[in-house]
């Protein structure tokens, strides 16, 4: 399989936004559980980095007031979580990490973006777990871009790489064949003693998508493809 570089042109066809169709059930928090598409692991020990090459796309966006389409990295205990990637919205794209806080102004999370990357590139979207309860570092191209604590604090069980839409109005990243790509998907470890983290192995996570109309296809341990059935391309 090719190995993609981060910041490699792939295909024109990521730039394939399309409506889906399917009417607005757009639902404002706590009631709107999201959709997903991508892949999830559960190791034995707690994760300590997760990583993966993910496809610059632009996805059709329904709602111009709340949702945000986007494609992303996480670390989770299975309610809190810290996690980088990208999001497009009604007003345009960006490079987001974002993490649990309570005490952030809508109560439930802190975000921060910068401006986006090209789109039909793949970037490498890190995060990682700091073996301290609540602390995490984002790295987008493996430069790091925050280092935060979250709110409550809360140690890792869980690795994911997903797709998220709020509505099912918007289109999941991808298409039938013009695919959203998450590749060379690694996870490691921290091992605690010495103080670091382990080699860093292929993700092979489960393939999951919330609603059928989504796709979900594991290519191996370390690429997954997601996209919207809906969109013909």
């Amino acid at each position: 399989m090719r190995r993609v570089v981060p910041g490699q042109a792939f295909q024109s066809s990521s730039d394939y936004a399309y409506n889906p169709g399917r009417p607005d059930n757009y639902a404002a928090p706590p009631n709107n559980p999201g959709y997903f598409a991508g892949w999830q692991l559960t190791p034995p020990t707690n994760p300590g980095r997760v990583r993966a090459d993910i496809l610059e796309y632009s996805p059709y966006v329904a709602n111009q007031v709340n949702d945000a389409v986007s494609a992303w990295t996480m670390l989770t205990d299975g309610t809190h979580y810290a996690q980088a990637g990208w999001w497009r919205r009604w007003d345009g794209a960006r490079v987001f990490w974002a993490w649990s806080d309570t005490t952030a102004p809508n109560g439930r999370f802190r975000a921060h973006t910068w401006p986006p990357l090209p789109l039909g590139t793949y970037t490498e979207y890190r995060t990682l777990y700091r073996n301290t309860a609540g602390a995490f570092r984002f790295q987008v191209n493996r430069s790091t871009v925050a280092t935060i604590t979250t709110n409550p604090t809360f140690v890792p069980t869980q690795a994911q790489i997903y797709g998220e839409t709020h509505t099912l109005a918007s289109q999941m990243p991808g298409g039938r064949t013009a695919t959203e790509v998450f590749d060379n998907a690694n996870i490691s470890y921290w091992t605690g003693s010495p103080a670091t983290y382990s080699a860093w192995a292929p993700f092979d996570g489960t393939a999951f998508a919330t609603n059928t109309e989504f796709s979900s296809h594991k290519v191996s341990a370390v690429r997954t493809e997601i996209g919207d059935t809906k969109c013909p391309l």
